[in-house]
């Protein structure tokens, strides 16, 4: 019977063996089923593969004979038993791309069989309706296109269904998807790139076998009612993906299912607030609700209430606030469950309070990181015991770490980025299970050991101020794969214990003062390094033989990176550097390369950086036959010879950048350099090449973005193939012999048209698939502004053309003005001729223009004045002519800059032009102190001079009658003899009132003399020095001025008196009295009998005592400037001043006691100033609120700095509306006042009024751009507490100053906000934190200062922050990142940064806007012609 039973066994299994067989006979034979062959090739004809990605599929039977059997070929799987196709995979291979209609052949309908059809990532036009034949399929993947066909209906065996759009940006729309309740088999939906309408989403009824759905980069609209609810109660898996979502379709998809296992909720767009939307879901364990953007989280905590049952939450990137502290209460019912919780990236704060009921004994991965949780490390979390994971990296935690022993699961702690001092114990003890230890960026200091931490592989205390402590004689317990100790103080001996470690695979020992020798054991521990760092150290000496990652299973696409720069090696570089992928050995003492460059036969290294060495000789020409680099840095050594051929000189070189700059090479340019068409980063620049430029270099390397070749030897014309470097961004070939014209075709440099679309570095980077990705900085010498700067941050942002000291000729090319990106241009030391561009104002972005040394002429166009960003120019030495243009740019530059142009006249050069005599001045009421060149406007003129003629004419006719020409004569003589009274009390060495004389008749014509035009009353006395006046008036201010009744406008200001202040000498009709800077003495006297005052300067004299109370009734002053004298008090702010009052500067007296606790009436206030004063006490709380201090809506310049004030800065500052809102701003760019000289207001000057502002650290006098400053200034005080949030509202601020206080906690995040501020020091202050990342966003910052506080984390990376100089971040011992040579964890080699923006350069605005001046000039010109013509003819006239 057994026997029986074995024989049919083997009968059976040789009749399976022999089917097998057969089929297999079959198969190789080709004996697939025809029909269906031939519908495959039916349907390849409808289809455009211009790839061939479907050369397999043929007919052709002189092709391989495998490829007649159509279950050979690509994409198609046969039933290994009845040969029927059974599937269609298109998504296997990804190189794949078909493009066609498949609606045209419906051969498909062919495969009955058919179970699988994977058409993802194709492209077709339209959906065909024939696939709802296709019964029997399972699986069915298609690209969304057109229609869906109703007809899909059909596929009632289907148990996936995947339907997307091929674009993201063409999503399709759907209308109906009533067909879906069709498919009773279906358990997973996937949808991507749906526009859903609302009838489309409530048409979507989904079969009840749905046991997952997942939506993506779709729209979901708001919808009233949700059809599919009940429909959806056996879903298990929800996913929403990348959509953009209304909160009301969160809710009803939320809701949808009570059995809802998985959630996954991630990087979706939500349009207002997240719903409260879970209810009880008794069932949910694992939420995956990451990196939403939502305008309130508030529903989405509320909601988790709900959830008892939690495995693991993800809630992280959601910009979620509140408490942690309260985060954690919510989360209390989840206590016993949850084992997941990530909160990472939100903007959670408070203390981490201890509260021993509320523990979560089942949490196992905790990660609180990149929120702003403060104080110390929280007991409460060592009291999670089963915690596996712990990371609170990036928050604000202080104090010390405590004992982790607690936590004896612990295997991975990641306390990075804090500010952490110090362990409780010496050491980190009996953390048996820790892997992972990481407490970098912190305030560690002096010593701390790891003792029995046997399972730590992960080691990084970088950036802290710790030294390992071992025992001399004690092995450690622990083997380490990487080890980070930079920036730490490691030195200055080599670390011992390093040579216990043998199973390092990262090494960074950076920057940590280590000098001497490398240990002879070091090639001990390297044979498993992939990463090796000890730059920025004293090591010396030549390198000693260490191999670099020797392991055979080590996979070929895994990069090693050895960086040993900026330390002192010497001798020749060793052979066996060359298999590291990545080498910078720059800034050593090497003085050979040949061996390594020369003498391998097979350099795998890709990156090679050994500038700025001491490199010697001459390289042979196939020196470098054997590299195939992606970057090749050679430059700063002292080569010479010929550059050798045998670069690129394959057909084909993958390198990008080859700098060979700063050397002595000579010779030609190789031909062969022709071949790196790859090439984006060419310098050749310094060195002592003989050649004319080649052609090929605009035919074959397109691709360059940075082209120098200055300093050299290169001769001919430009070449018109320089044209074809569209990609070109810095062009350099100053400092040769190129002549000829400059090209016109340079406007097809697009880079330099088109706005930048890629980073601010110039960037190189490599990867072996899968291997990481390698990146490399690209750092280059550049000329800024006339000074040679080292770029590598910013060098991507830079748009220049140099081709400065050549001997070109012709005209500037008007199609360099296209050119708008460009940010410096330099055409000088060339013959150039002609005309400058009219349209040079369209290059709005140039920072630096040089065409000094030329034979231009012309006029300098009056666009240029445009270009705002403009702080570096050099038109010196050409034939330029005319008035220099008026605006804010053009007059801010040194005369040095327009010098040697003979022609040229104009402010700032002291040759005036024509039509600029004193005669034709326009009334001067600024002190003399600035320049007052406008646009000239004729037209203004004259219609002044019309007008004034009329005025004079019909004026003097009116008095014909000989009674009032007696009148007149009389009291211009009686008026002569006051002023001649007056003249007999000044001294006037440098002869100014030589033209008071009782010889000339009309006082009126008398030097600062004004008489009304009618009455021939004197209504102004201007006797103010100017910079023409070389001697001051002095002497004494007698009585005779009371006998000037009329006399409206007084300025005797800037000359030398000896008076006491008495203000019987005034008349009570003046409006403006100005004694400024006069040596006026003696006590502030009584102005309560001047009502008509509206400008007061006693500014910059002697005067002392206390402000007199009744300044407060003067109903119209607007300018009240006492500022620089030795007054005390402040009562006048108490005092009823009027609400007209502009200006009030009280700064630099002796003022002393606190701020007044009272009503401040000074509602229109544009400029306060009280600094330099000795005021103590806090910022008052009568001023916090209205009416107060913060009730001054129009303030625009605040300054109280230099006093002792303390307290808060007041966070009703926003109440400065000027500063806020950019409708309340003035229209004018000064601030003035109207001086009325007669009582009908017919003739008004206008008064500009003058004050000195500390601007960029430096004191500046400002009239004219007055009005467009936006200032506060707090420095030198003692302030306390926070910056308040509410200063960030002052959008309008052009300068803030609160340096030199107390000042704590962050900078606020939403400082970003002032994004027209020019200025910003908060400087030596106690601010903490990171710097805001929005600081790097405001462009028009030029000047920063952010040293000696206590900042820590990485300089945000911008156009702005890296452009600055180091020393405006020093004294923060926590900031790293460029400028500073301080590296952030993970950052290359520091090089020097040079600065792109030099603050110190800063000059005022200019003013350059017309005002009515030019209009008064000539009525002043009318009247006088008008007046004399009259006076003329009645001089004849013998009766009179």
């Amino acid at each position: 019977m057994k026997m029986m039973i074995v024989a049919v066994l083997v009968l059976i299994m040789v009749g399976n063996m022999e089917s097998r067989s057969t089929n297999s006979v079959n198969y190789e034979q080709g004996q697939c089923i025809e029909k269906e062959k031939q519908a495959l090739l039916n349907f390849k004809t409808a289809l455009d593969d211009p790839g061939k990605n479907l050369s397999s599929w043929t007919n052709n039977p002189n092709n391989n004979s495998n490829n007649q059997n159509c279950c050979n070929w690509r994409g198609i799987t046969c039933d290994s038993q009845t040969n029927h196709i059974i599937k269609i995979d298109f998504s296997s291979v990804y190189e794949i791309n078909i493009n066609g209609v498949i609606n045209g052949s419906s051969s498909l309908v062919e495969l009955e069989s058919l179970e699988y059809l994977d058409f993802s990532g194709q492209k077709f036009t339209q959906i065909p309706k024939f696939l709802g034949a296709l019964k029997n399929l399972i699986h069915l993947v298609l690209p969304l296109s057109g229609v869906i066909p109703y007809e899909l209906g059909n596929l009632t065996k289907l148990e996936y269904l995947a339907l997307s759009s091929s674009s993201d940006q063409n999503k399709m729309v759907v209308d109906n998807f009533g067909w879906l309740s069709h498919l009773t088999s279906l358990k997973n939906f996937v949808l991507a790139n749906v526009n859903f309408t609302t009838s489309g989403l409530e048409s979507f009824r989904v079969p009840s076998s749905l046991l997952s759905l997942r939506v993506s980069k779709s729209i979901l609209p708001k919808v009233d009612t949700f059809p599919f609810s009940n429909s959806l109660n056996f879903l298990e898996t929800l996913s929403l993906t990348q959509n953009s979502i209304h909160p009301d379709a969160i809710t009803l998809f939320l809701n949808s299912s009570m059995n809802l296992i998985d959630l996954t909720f991630q990087e979706n767009i939500i349009n207002g607030s997240f719903p409260n939307s879970f209810g009880h879901k008794d069932y949910l364990r694992n939420v995956y609700m990451s990196n939403n953007e939502v305008g309130s989280s508030k529903g989405l905590l509320k909601s988790l209430r709900n959830l008892s049952n939690l495995i693991i939450l993800d809630i992280s990137m959601n910009n979620i606030g509140g408490t942690i502290h309260d985060l954690f209460e919510t989360l209390s019912s989840t206590k016993n469950s949850l084992e997941v919780l990530r909160l990472s990236s939100n903007k959670l704060k408070g203390l981490i309070l201890d509260d021993p009921e509320k523990t979560f004994p089942s949490l196992k991965y905790l990660d609180l990181g990149y929120n702003l949780v403060e104080g110390p490390f929280p007991n409460r979390l060592s009291q999670f015991p089963n915690l596996d994971e712990l990371y609170l990296n990036n928050n604000n935690f202080t104090g010390l770490l405590p004992d982790l022993s607690s936590m004896f699961n612990l295997k991975v702690f990641n306390g990075a980025h804090n500010n952490f001092n110090g362990t409780s114990s010496d050491d980190i003890a009996q953390l048996y299970h820790l892997v992972r230890l990481d407490v970098s960026w912190n305030s560690f200091n002096g010593e701390f050991s790891l003792q029995d931490c046997p399972s730590l592989k992960f080691l990084d205390i970088s950036y802290n101020s710790v030294r390992l402590k071992f025992k001399s004689n004690w092995v450690p317990s622990f083997q380490l794969s990487n080890l980070m100790l930079s920036s730490s103080k490691l030195g200055p001996k080599f670390p011992h214990w390093l040579q216990t470690q043998f199973n390092l695979s990262y090494l960074d020992i950076s920057n940590d003062e280590i000098s001497g020798l490398i240990p002879s054991w070091f090639g001990n521990i390297t044979s498993k390094l992939y990463y090796l760092n000890m730059s920025c150290n004293l090591l010396g000496g030549t390198l000693p033989n260490f191999p670099l990652q020797s392991s055979p299973f080590f996979p070929s696409y895994e990069p090693i990176y050895v960086d040993l720069s900026f330390n002192k090696f010497q001798g020749s570089i060793p052979h066996f550097l060359s298999n590291a992928t990545v080498l910078y050995l720059s800034n050593n003492k090497f003085n050979d390369c040949k061996p390594f460059l020369c003498q391998t036969i097979d350099i795998e290294t890709l990156f090679l950086d050994i500038s700025y060495n001491h490199l010697i000789g001459s390289l042979p020409s196939d020196c470098l036959k054997n590299t195939h680099f992606f970057v090749l840095k050679l430059n700063n050594n002292r080569l010479f010879g010929e550059i050798p051929n045998s670069i690129c000189s394959s057909s084909y070189s993958s390198i990008e950048t080859l700098q060979l700059g700063h050397n002595n090479f000579s010779g030609k340019f190789p031909s062969t350099l022709k071949n790196c068409t790859q090439l984006r980063v060419l310098d050749l620049g310094d060195n002592n090449l003989e050649d004319a430029l080649p052609l090929w270099i605009g035919e074959a390397l397109t691709d360059l973005v940075l082209l120098s070749v200055k300093s050299n030897q290169v001769y001919g014309n430009v070449p018109l193939n320089l044209c074809y470097l569209t990609k070109i961004q810095i062009l350099d070939l100053s400092q040769n012999n190129l002549s000829g014209s400059i090209p016109s075709c340079f406007e097809n440099f697009t880079s330099m048209v088109e706005e930048p679309i890629y980073g601010s570095t110039i960037l190189v980077f490599f990867r072996r698939f899968p291997g990481p990705f390698i990146f490399f900085h690209n750092i280059a010498s550049i000329v800024w502004k006339g000074t040679e700067y080292e770029y590598r941050k910013n060098l991507g942002l830079l748009r220049i053309i140099d081709l400065s000291s050549n001997k070109l000729n012709g005209e500037i090319p008007i199609e360099v003005t296209n050119l708008v990106q460009l940010v410096q241009l330099n055409l000088s030391r060339n013959e150039l001729s002609g005309n400058i561009p009219k349209k040079m104002g369209s290059l709005s972005k140039l920072e630096s223009l040089d065409l000094s040394h030329n034979k231009l002429s012309g006029k300098i166009p009056t666009s240029l004045g445009e270009v705002l960003m403009l702080d570096y120019l050099d038109l010196s030495n050409n034939k330029l002519s005319g008035r220099i243009s008026t605006s804010t740019q053009l007059q801010s530059f040194n005369a040095s800059s327009y010098a040697k142009n003979f022609a040229l006249c104009g402010v700032p050069l002291t040759s005036s032009c024509p039509g600029d005599e004193t005669s034709l001045q326009s009334f001067s009421t600024s002190n003399g102190s600035e320049n007052d060149d406008k646009w000239f406007n004729m037209s203004s003129v004259y219609m002044g001079i019309g007008v004034g003629f009329f005025i004079g004419f019909s004026g003097n006719f009116m008095l014909d009658n000989s009674w009032r020409f007696a009148y007149l004569q009389f009291m211009l003589i009686l008026r002569g003899q006051a002023l001649l009274s007056l003249k007999k009390g000044f001294v006037d060495y440098g002869n100014r009132l030589s033209s008071w004389t009782s010889t000339r008749r009309d006082c009126c014509a008398w030097r600062g003399i004004r008489c009304d035009n009618l009455t021939h009353h004197i209504i102004s006395l201007d006797l103010h020095s100017n910079d023409n006046d070389s001697i001051l008036l002095s002497g004494e201010i007698n009585a005779s001025l009371v006998e000037l009744p009329y006399l409206r406008y007084l300025d005797l200001s800037y000359n030398n008196f000896t008076n006491n202040l008495n203000t019987t000498l005034f008349n009570k009709p003046l409006e403006h009295l100005n004694l400024s800077r006069s040596e006026i003495e003696g006590q502030l006297s009584n102005f309560s009998n001047f009502s008509f005052l509206r400008v007061l300067d006693l500014s910059n004299n002697k005067l002392s005592g206390t402000f007199p109370e009744d300044i407060g009734k003067l109903q119209h002053l607007e300018i009240l400037d006492v500022s620089s004298n030795f007054s005390q008090g402040l009562s006048l702010l108490c005092e009823p001043i009027n609400g007209t009052t502009k200006l009030l500067d009280i700064s630099n007296n002796m003022l002393s006691g606190s701020l007044p606790n009272c009503h401040w009436n000074l509602k229109n206030l544009i400029v306060l100033k009280l600094d330099k004063n000795n005021l103590i006490g806090v910022i008052p709380t009568s001023i916090v609120i209205p009416p107060s201090m913060c009730h001054l809506h129009f303030i625009q310049i605040f300054d109280l700095s230099n006093n002792n004030i303390s307290g808060f800065i007041p966070s009703c500052i926003n109440n400065f509306t000027s500063m806020v809102d950019k409708r309340s701003i003035q229209r004018m760019s000064n601030i003035s006042t109207e001086v009325s000289l007669d009582n009908n207001r017919h003739q008004v000057l206008l008064y500009e009024i003058v004050t000195m502002i500390m601007w960029k650290g430096v004191l500046r006098q400002y009239s004219k751009t007055l009005g467009l400053l936006r200032f506060i200034d707090l420095s030198r005080n003692e302030l306390t507490g926070k910056i308040p949030e509410e200063l960030c509202n002052l959008v309008e601020l052009i300068q803030l100053n609160l340096s030199r206080n107390s000042l704590s906690g962050s900078i606020p995040m939403e400082i970003g906000n002032l994004n027209k501020l020019d200025s910003l020091d908060l400087s030596h202050n106690k601010l903490s934190s990171v710097i805001p990342t929005s600081l790097a966003s405001i462009s028009s910052l030029s000047f920063l200062n952010l040293s000696s506080n206590k900042l820590s984390g990485r300089i945000p990376i911008g156009t702005q922050l890296q452009s600055f100089n180091a020393s405006i971040y020093i004294d923060n011992d926590g900031l790293c990142g460029l400028p500073l040579n301080n590296l952030c964890l993970g950052d290359e080699t520091p090089n020097s940064p040079k600065d792109i923006h030099d603050p110190s350069d800063a000059e005022e605005y200019d003013e350059g806007w017309l005002n009515m001046s030019w209009l008064y000039m000539g009525i002043g010109v009318g009247f006088v012609v008008g007046f004399v013509g009259v006076c003329g003819t009645l001089l004849l006239i013998t009766s009179f």
